[in-house]
């Protein structure tokens, strides 16, 4: 019997014969997950069927057949599956009156029992059975369905689904939840008014919550707020001064800024008054603003005093002061130092003056390799406000060029100028340069500058080659066109000589115009005017050349017009023309046209002439309109009157509101906008009223998308998002529901427009966490809910042992199983290996998972060992390890390790060594070649039953030559088990394979005896640096060399130290050790030994030091490594780990080389294969026959003899 998805094995053993295996008296199928293998020269056969299925359930015979011979044995396969539940109804919201329908469907061989239960609480909670349709779907699947036609609140709760069969059972559970719809509550009481004086509002509210919406249900529609106007009494108050100046210490020349902040009504008049009079007197320097501010700019010492603010209205007054008290001012150049270049030999002179209070002191310094030096200077004369100085050279030579400077110094501060003197021979070639690139398109009409740069000594004289007239060359040699026109397009040469050389230069001008453009102001396409109202038109034309503006009325007639620049662009005009209005036949269409040589543009307007008037006539006295919040909107007013009445707002005096001609325009309106505008129109024949009713309403939130029931993995963080949008844009809350207890979250919140959007993250939820979560969106026009059931589970879940293999001692000859727990989801596939092979296991369903067993049946010594379990799945492997050990009955004792043959340089020391197993210390001793017991030799207990002998012979002789017995026993034992083994001695020489070899140094210097016992050597130990990754595994590996006979003389500690505490961890360690062979195979002294290691990776080994030590019988040896966060690195320089290993692969395989990288990303990875002819790299990065993975590991798919070689990566 046996479970779906283990493995099946059975063997037959046969004295002769051909053996041929027979599924069903049939032929086995053809299945990869069926093998045949033969052993014991085909007399042994195992059939084997892994990832068992249900169709492999038959009678398997085994058919032996020799010459006319036929001989049979047959077994029944009987495979049975655990119940699973592979589909169970999701939980189901419902109003009354939906339908409903509950389905269930669950797997198992034998074919389970189904039912599903609804949980009922009346004095006890129970579960009821719930009567369901019964379908049979193939012969071990059943599906059971519940039909409701009507939903009332008796089929609202919580649905288990429960299959069993007599290998196990399995059960899932779900909901069927009520859906409510909100319903508002009665209004409240209007709120007081926002206000103890002037205008208000007061609001009232309501609540959708009679009932709130429930479990999804569609909220309230309409808003839950009401506002009205309201004003308890006027609001009139004398001055008062809120936000005054300080006192203040300032230093001439400064900017002083006064400001008040005055709060009365009627609004208060505000006086300044300066030490020197009243503010408004005074110089440009101090200037006092509408807003209350004074400033005075470039302050005086003579603008130190008391200022004094008043402030005024008809309530009263109020009055508060400062004072200012301005000091001396620092230095400051008015005569700088200037970049000066002489001539050699001629004489120099640098100036300088300073302003400041007191006068600064004057310093000159030269620089002189990179060390200033002090220069005496002389006092300027004839200064009262300045200081100056004046530092001079007789005679300039090359070695007094440099950098000069000059520092100015009073109490108020330090100012320091300096310039460069430039000595050059006395004479050098002209040169030119102009500094503007061409060629230059200019705009007729525009100014034009083309400046230039010339050098040379003596200094050059400078010549334009021109087109056109009035052109001017200012005496630094930039070329001047004072106003643009097309005789100036074309080349200008300038050309610089001296009596040294000439040099010349040249751009080339366009001149570019434009076509005439009426920009404004414009009339409207009809005005209407009464007779004898003055009309002027007036239209500013740009254009190059400057256009001419004329104006033809609706006679045909011109009409006068004056054109003049406009001051503020020198390529527009202002065309204005006066139109009589004192004759009716004036009315009709008039036409603008501006021209010039680019182009013509014509505009027109029609003007209607009338002689009626009337007072102002609203056709409706009430408007009303309807904004959303931050919406804008116009009212166009129905209003008739001659002339065209003036409309203003009579109560109101809100920012967002305008009124324009016969339209009120309102711009992004807020709940505080709306109410009633009271509008008065007036003109010259009276006055009119009208009201505009403003209701300003949003949008209440409304979610996006869904919220739905989802069913999660626990122990891993999830972030949900939900959005709602609304006028205005909602606030979002989130709320989990367990009981009458509700735990509200504060989600981040992003808004953008009218959305809103509501991030929730929940780090490593666990069961608990499972519940209803509650999101409600609100904001002032309404509020919307909903809900979701958040399942949190173990839907996925790496390897696990729940219960691990337990390292035991086991009586020889007894019975004993091996037992062990492993979860997983889905469930792992599991290996027991001892040393290294594997082993056969049973399982079974256990609380906590799935068990394993193992028998031993008449325990030997050889079933001692290293047993492993490992249970792999899609996400991850896990191991666990225990060591077994044989306990012999109290008389037997067993040689586990015995000495071998050996030779021996003569005055070399050699040990002997030997194992013992027994219940009881051994009598352990050693025979010499005449028979006599040797003394010396000493036993101790090595664990487990296990005795460890060891004799040391010292300074070995020719005559120790002979052969040896080694003797153990017991109290009880009569008679010693021994071993026999020889050792030979020789002089100068040993004997290797029958061929002397010379001793090449003396045993006084020899450092190295092949021949005695070599201590643990680790020659490859761990790196410097480990990179580790929490909830990962650390792969490790070590070499050594070891004179050990088996690797289960070696013994393994690891230990993780950190802020100098040391924590052993070796039984969390799982590893595998393999023989390399011997380190000197004519020797064979000394074995290679390989060790693999796993380790998994806790927070507690993120930092810290690991220390592997390996030992043997007698000696020990160490390596440790430094453990490294991983995403330390991540964001630094690419590294490798792992770095990729060498390969040996058989022709045909596919070929992983495996590597590993961290670093910032993006890294990019290259891959290159070494040419043997060339010697070069040749890029395989992008070749078909590779594939290079995300990862940086390289596959090479059924592998070829050519493509042997070396390869390289490159990351960056």
């Amino acid at each position: 019997s046996i479970n779906v998805g283990n493995t099946a094995k059975m063997v037959c053993n046969v004295t002769d014969g051909q053996i041929t295996w027979l599924k069903n008296n049939k032929t086995l199928p053809k299945d990869d997950r069926i093998s045949v293998e033969s052993s014991n020269r085909g007399r042994e056969s195992v059939l084997q069927i892994t990832n068992v299925e249900a169709s492999d359930k038959a009678i398997y015979t085994c058919s032996a057949s020799k010459g006319e011979e036929r001989e049979r044995a047959s077994a029944h396969l009987t495979v049975y599956e655990i119940p699973v539940i592979f589909y169970m109804f999701p939980t189901q919201f419902v109003r009354e009156g939906d339908t409903l329908t509950l389905e269930c469907v669950a797997r198992g061989i034998p074919k389970p029992s189904l039912t599903i239960t609804k949980e009922t609480s009346d004095d006890v909670t129970r579960d009821v059975v719930i009567e369901a349709e019964e379908e049979l779907q193939g012969d071990y699947q059943i599906k059971k369905t519940v039909q409701v036609g009507l939903v009332t609140r008796e089929h609202v709760g919580r649905y288990t689904c429960a299959a069993s069969n007599n290998r196990g059972k399995d059960r899932r559970t779900a909901s069927v939840v009520e859906v409510i719809d909100g319903n508002w509550s009665e209004w409240q009481p209007f709120s007081e008014c926002s206000v103890s004086c002037g205008d208000g509002r007061r609001t009232r509210t309501r609540t959708c919550s009679n009932p709130a919406p429930l479990n999804g249900g569609i909220s309230c529609p309409g808003p839950y707020t009401q506002t009205e106007e309201c004003m308890l009494q006027s609001c009139d108050y004398e001055p008062v001064f809120t936000l005054t100046p300080s006192n203040r210490r300032v230093t001439a020349g400064d900017t002083i800024t006064l400001v008040v902040v005055v709060n009365a009504e009627p609004r208060a008049n505000v006086t300044w008054n300066t030490p020197n009079g009243p503010a408004e007197n005074l110089t440009p320097r101090i200037q006092v603003f509408q807003n209350n501010t004074m400033i005075i700019r470039d302050a005086e010492l003579s603008d130190s005093g008391v200022y004094t603010i008043k402030a005024s209205n008809s309530i009263g007054d109020a009055e508060t002061s400062v004072t200012i008290i301005v000091e001396g001012e620092p230095p400051k150049f008015t005569l700088p130092l200037e970049n000066t270049t002489v001539l050699t030999g001629s004489p120099f002179n640098m100036s300088v003056k300073v302003s400041g209070n007191p006068q600064p002191t004057l310093q000159f310094y030269r620089v002189i390799q990179g060390s200033s030096m002090k220069l005496p200077s002389d006092a300027l004369p004839g200064l009262t406000d300045e200081v100056g100085a004046s530092y001079s050279i007789e005679t300039a030579s090359q070695a007094d060029a440099g950098e000069y400077y000059v520092i100015a110094k009073n109490t108020y501060g330090v100012e320091t100028n300096k310039a460069f003197l430039k000595v050059v021979r006395a004479t050098e070639p002209a040169q030119v340069s102009i500094l503007v690139s061409g060629p230059l398109r200019v705009v007729i009409g525009e100014r034009v500058l083309i400046p230039i740069e010339v050098s040379g000594v003596p200094k050059p004289e400078v010549e334009w080659t021109t087109h056109g007239d009035e052109i001017e060359v200012l005496p630094n040699g930039t070329l001047v066109i004072p106003e643009m026109s097309y005789d100036h397009e074309g080349t200008f040469t300038v050309t610089v000589k001296n009596e040294d050389d000439t040099d010349s230069e040249s751009i080339n001008i366009i001149v570019v115009g434009r076509a005439p453009e009426i920009q404004s102001p414009l009339p409207d396409s009809f005005t209407s005017i009464y007779r004898n109202t003055p009309f002027t038109l007036s239209v500013r034309v740009a254009g190059l050349p400057l256009p001419t503006v004329s104006l033809r009325g609706p006679t045909g007639l011109m009409i006068p017009v004056s054109v003049s620049m406009a001051p503020e662009d020198l390529h527009m005009v202002v065309g204005s023309a006066d139109i009589d209005t004192s004759r009716l036949e004036n009315s009709g269409e008039y036409t603008i046209t501006a021209t010039n040589i680019h182009g013509q543009q014509v505009e027109t307007f029609e003007l209607e002439i009338s002689s009626d008037t009337s007072p102002p006539q609203f056709t409706s006295t009430v408007h009303s309109i309807q904004l959303f919040h931050g919406q804008s909107g116009i009212v166009q007013l129905d209003l008739t009157g001659k002339p065209q009445p003036k409309v203003t707002i009579e109560n109101r005096d809100d920012y967002n509101v305008q009124v324009k001609g016969d339209r009120v325009i309102f711009t992004k309106v807020t709940s505080d906008t709306g109410g009633v505008y009271k509008l008065l129109a007036v003109n010259d024949e009276g006055q009119n009223t009208a009201v505009i009713v403003l209701e300003v309403s949003g949008e209440a939130p409304q979610f996006v998308g869904t919220f739905p029931n989802v069913t999660l993995p626990h122990l891993t963080s999830h972030t949900f998002r939900v959005s709602a949008v609304g006028l205005p844009a909602p606030s979002i809350e989130i709320a989990r529901i367990s009981g009458d207890v509700q735990t509200v979250f504060n989600p981040q919140l992003y808004t953008s427009g009218t959305t809103s959007t509501a991030s929730l993250t929940l780090k490593n939820p666990k069961d608990s966490d499972s519940g209803w979560y509650l999101v409600t969106a609100s904001n002032e026009f309404g509020e919307v809910s909903t809900q979701a059931y958040i399942t949190f589970t173990p839907v996925f879940k790496r390897p696990e042992f729940e219960i691990g293999l337990k390292g035991e001692t086991i009586k020889q000859g007894s019975n004993h199983q091996i037992s062990f727990v492993v979860s997983g989801v889905p469930s792992p596939k599991v290996r027991l290996l001892k040393d290294g092979e594997r082993l056969t296991l049973y399982k079974e369903s256990h609380a906590d998972g799935t068990r394993y067993t193992h028998d031993i049946r008449t325990a030997q010594p050889s079933d001692a060992g290293l047993y492993t379990a490992i249970a792999t799945n899609d996400h991850g492997t896990e191991q666990s390890g225990a060591q077994i050990y044989i306990r012999p009955t109290y008389d037997t004792h067993v040689f586990t390790q015995t000495p071998l043959d050996v030779t021996l340089r003569e005055g070399s020391d050699y040990v002997i060594i030997a194992l013992v197993s027994g219940a009881s210390k051994p009598e352990v001793y050693v025979e010499d070649g005449d028979g006599e017991v040797m003394e010396g030799g000493s036993t101790r207990s090595e664990g487990g039953n296990v005795w460890m002998f060891t004799l040391l012979l010292s300074d070995v002789k020719m005559e120790d030559a002979g052969t040896y017995v080694l003797n153990a026993r017991s109290d009880q034992d009569s008679t010693p088990i021994q071993h026999s083994f020889e050792i030979k001695v020789t002089a100068d020489s040993f004997t290797t394979d029958g061929m002397t070899q010379p001793t090449t140094s003396s045993p006084e210097t020899t450092t190295f005896d092949p021949f005695a016992y070599t201590s643990i050597y680790i020659t490859e130990p761990l790196p410097e640096n480990t990179y580790v990754t929490p909830g990962k595994f650390l792969s490790m590996e070590v070499r050594l060399s070891a004179s050990v006979f088996g690797k289960r003389d070696l013994f393994l500690k690891l230990v993780h130290s950190d802020n100098e505490a040391e924590d052993d961890i070796t039984d969390i360690l799982s590893y595998e050790i393999h023989e390399e062979g011997w380190v000197d195979e004519s020797r064979k002294t000394s074995k290679m030994w390989r060790v693999e290691m796993k380790l998994p990776v806790t927070k507690s080994l993120l930092t810290g030091r690991l220390r592997l030590t390996v030992r043997d019988y007698q000696s020990s040896d160490s390596t440790e490594t430094r453990l490294i966060y991983e995403q330390t690195v991540r964001d630094g320089p690419p590294i490798f780990n792992p770095k990729p290993q060498s390969v040996t692969a058989q022709s045909g395989e596919d070929v992983l080389i495996d590597v590993g990288t961290i670093g910032a990303t993006p890294i990019e990875v290259q891959w290159f294969k070494l040419e043997e002819d060339s010697e070069s790299y040749t890029d395989i990065t992008d070749d078909d026959r590779f594939e290079v993975h995300s990862n940086g590991s390289l596959s090479i798919p059924e592998i070829e003899k050519e493509e042997e070689g070396v390869y390289r990566i490159v990351i960056s």
